[in-house]
């Protein structure tokens, strides 16, 4: 990843864990009770553990959910 992009994804996760807004999904299957951030064309996947966001993956979004 290109460091424009990764501070892309950066920024993105700040805010989502300044405000709580951004375009969030929670995850089914396997992955249940995990949660996506997209940004752009990455999805940042998460899960939230009390006040804690724990990040297990930052992929493009052909490769994000095999």
């Amino acid at each position: 990843m290109d460091q424009p992009t990764a501070m892309r994804q950066f920024e993105g996760i700040l805010h989502f864990a300044r405000t709580g807004s951004g375009d969030v999904n929670a995850l089914h299957g396997n992955t249940g009770g995990a949660f996506r951030l997209r940004i752009g064309d990455c999805r940042v996947l998460f899960t939230l553990d009390d006040d804690a966001m724990r990040i297990f993956g930052v992929r493009h979004r052909s490769q994000a959910y095999r």
